[in-house]
């Protein structure tokens, strides 16, 4: 998973302190702008999206506005509003940027998507802007975010609940996928819903699944098949056998009132010589984390 900081980040090469600048060509003439790192119209949602902010150096100063270091902000618009907002600055430099025979001062940030699973709708339009002082620039290219993370070794995982509230005892339910976005086929511990544990997997934080694990003889039979790419595997599995750990130590999961918010671990992380070799071609040795849900159970 790609984490971003919400800090302005700067490149260190060679000893050398840089911003990151974006080569685009500005063709509207603006005082104030922001640009995407990244050409894409679809980003993942732990994915979090990059950018450059610019300001025309020929320009008065802007009231209220320092560039670089105090007055400004970025924010994020979904279908044209504002949902979250960061405080930009100080940068320790901006870099002289001439594009389209004007002068620009620049710097780069990040901008990581902060907002539940429940609210992605990948038809949902998203916009960085920027604010400096009382000027406000143009909005960016419009992009989506959808509700998959990001692919390790060219695996997905993507968890959703039939229904977010439940009674107490309640059957919970959730829908589980597995793709592959690579470009071979993979090896991996797919889901199951043939009533056992699934081996490789575990629901987080503080969850064991209390019912008896095939032992090693099988395991590997059971759990692991190819998936070619572009092919998926989806699984419908129930949360009440899982039994907490830690804080959640002697429950039964949504045996108690409250909100639960989890998410399924996935790995295969043994050793090359602990696994038969019939399965060690196109083998995936990875880990990875699904998006979290939040599940209510009432009385």
């Amino acid at each position: 998973m790609q984490n971003l900081s919400r800090a302005n980040y700067l490149v260190i090469f060679c000893g050398v302190v840089m911003v990151w600048v974006a080569a685009e060509r500005i063709v509207n003439a603006q005082p104030l702008l922001v640009q995407l790192e990244a050409e894409r119209s679809v980003f993942y949602r732990d994915e979090g999206v990059r950018y450059s902010v610019f300001y025309d150096s020929t320009q008065s100063r802007l009231p209220g506005c320092n560039f670089g270091f105090s007055g400004q902000t970025v924010q994020l618009l979904r279908n044209g509003r504002i949902i979250h907002e960061e405080t930009l600055g100080p940068v320790s430099m901006t870099i002289a940027k001439r594009i389209s025979d004007r002068n620009y001062a620049s710097f780069g940030g990040a901008m990581p998507f902060q907002f539940p699973d429940k609210d992605i709708d990948v038809k949902d339009a998203y916009q960085l802007r920027v604010t400096c002082g009382n000027h406000v620039s143009p909005p960016t290219k419009a992009f989506h975010i959808e509700p998959w993370s990001e692919p390790v070794d060219g695996l997905q995982v993507l968890i959703r609940p039939f229904k977010t509230e439940f009674k107490v005892g309640e059957p919970i339910r959730v829908e589980v996928t597995m793709r592959n976005r690579g470009s071979r086929p993979r090896l991996c511990p797919v889901p199951l819903d043939d009533g056992r544990p699934l081996n490789f997997w575990k629901l987080q934080p503080h969850w064991l699944d209390s019912r008896p694990y095939p032992d090693e003889d099988e395991m590997y039979e059971r759990s692991l098949k190819v998936l070619k790419p572009g092919e998926s595997r989806r699984a419908t599995l129930t949360l009440n056998h899982f039994r907490g750990t830690g804080v959640n130590q002697g429950l039964m999961f949504g045996s108690r009132e409250g909100t639960y918010q989890v998410w399924f671990s996935v790995f295969f992380e043994q050793e090359e010589e602990d696994v038969p070799a019939k399965y060690r071609t196109n083998l995936w040795r990875a880990d990875l984390s699904t998006n979290i849900i939040e599940l209510v159970v009432r009385k």
